[in-house]
């Protein structure tokens, strides 16, 4: 997996093996679905198993929730300790 950020969404890449035949099938699909590239289609075919499976599954959204607030917490701590670390070294820096 490989990890960006694009604008304030913070993006992850995936790499997925299929067959020959699910890759044609994939490519032929891509007009039919209106999509200009493979990448939107398969983006468009998680995103909409992900929000079937919220509607079917509400430990999902429950554990989606509890992951969006974890991430939230440690970002808050990582944020304290950037800044905390940037005082001490200009402290430093001064003297």
């Amino acid at each position: 997996m490989v990890s960006g950020e694009t604008g304030d969404t913070r993006t992850e890449s995936v790499l997925v093996r299929v067959s020959s035949e699910v890759y044609a099938a994939l490519q032929l699909a891509q007009p039919f679905e209106g999509c200009r590239s493979m990448q939107e289609l398969l983006h468009s075919m998680v995103q909409d198993h992900l929000e079937a499976l919220r509607r079917r599954e509400p430990g999902f959204e429950k554990a989606l929730q509890g992951l969006r607030e974890a991430q939230a917490r440690a970002d808050g701590v990582l944020a304290k300790r950037t800044a905390g670390s940037g005082r001490a070294s200009r402290r430093r820096s001064a003297e």
